[in-house]
């Protein structure tokens, strides 16, 4: 990336003298480049002339830095990268979100009641874990009221008895009750955004960052692969869930091998007179 000076007399504006938002952008783009040179040896940052008079230069580079990290590392909540075209502003003129730390978008369960609206199907079928008013295809689960859920997911996962349709049931319990274990996953966006703080950018936080998204998103993957399992066949597939929670309880016994072989262990196809 190519600094080009203001336009005035040599050694008459030093960086002090320029303008507040400039020299904010200014530290945003040294930041970028050590970032840069951190994270990604396999291509130089694209040669950008950058004019210390005009800080919208400087947005080339850096939304080019963070395009990348999100397809590459971790998601950014690009709501939050591009509040304006120029970048955020405060009173003192546009500022570029590098200056604020890294703008995370956690995975966790919404705390509301619309959470299915929101493609929260996991909260539904777990209603045990937040008591939530729900749709009637989504049938209460009979558990007893002084229920664990986490401590639930380490019996069932200890137990090793799950078959494999149903492995990802320990993580799920875990995840509608934010005991994952992982910072993308145990957090709600709501409430990040109203409480959290953004860490700031520096290499070794961008790749913990990385690291956990992608044991979040290998998580994620199971869970809701299992949500999509379940509502290929709603009734019939909750019934096998129940059934293994009190399994898991010492509610019920574990099916027998010739039970877990049938598509839907519930459902046997009944005999044919004939």
């Amino acid at each position: 990336m190519i600094l080009a000076l203001p336009s005035c007399p040599p050694l008459v504006s030093p960086v002090s003298a320029l303008p507040r938002p400039t020299r904010q952008l200014l530290i945003s783009g040294a930041l970028l480049l050590d970032l840069w040179e951190g994270l990604f040896t396999d291509e130089a940052l694209r040669e950008v002339v950058v004019m210390l008079d005009e800080p919208e230069t400087l947005h080339a580079p850096i939304q080019h830095f963070l395009k990348r990290v999100s397809a590459e590392r971790f998601p950014l909540d690009e709501a939050w990268l591009w509040e304006t075209e120029e970048g955020w502003e405060d009173d003192a003129g546009t500022l570029h979100p590098l200056l604020y730390g890294i703008p995370l978008l956690p995975l966790g369960i919404e705390c509301s009641d619309n959470a299915a609206e929101w493609g929260e199907p996991v909260r539904w079928l777990f209603r045990a874990a937040h008591h939530l008013d729900t749709e009637a295809t989504y049938p209460d689960f009979a558990l007893p009221e002084e229920t664990n859920l986490v401590d639930l997911a380490e019996t069932l996962e200890a137990g090793g008895q799950l078959p494999p349709m149903l492995a990802a049931l320990p993580a799920l319990l875990r995840y509608v009750c934010y005991a994952t274990g992982n910072p993308w996953l145990d957090v709600c966006p709501d409430c990040y955004l109203s409480g959290g703080e953004a860490p700031a950018w520096d290499v070794e936080t961008v790749q913990w960052l990385a690291h956990t998204w992608r044991e979040a998103d290998l998580l994620l993957r199971g869970i809701y692969g299992l949500v999509a399992w379940v509502e290929e066949a709603l009734s019939a597939r909750l019934a096998t869930i129940h059934h293994w929670l009190l399994v898991g309880l010492g509610l019920r016994q574990v099916p027998d091998a010739r039970q877990l072989a049938l598509p839907l262990w519930e459902e046997e196809e009944p005999n044919d007179p004939a």
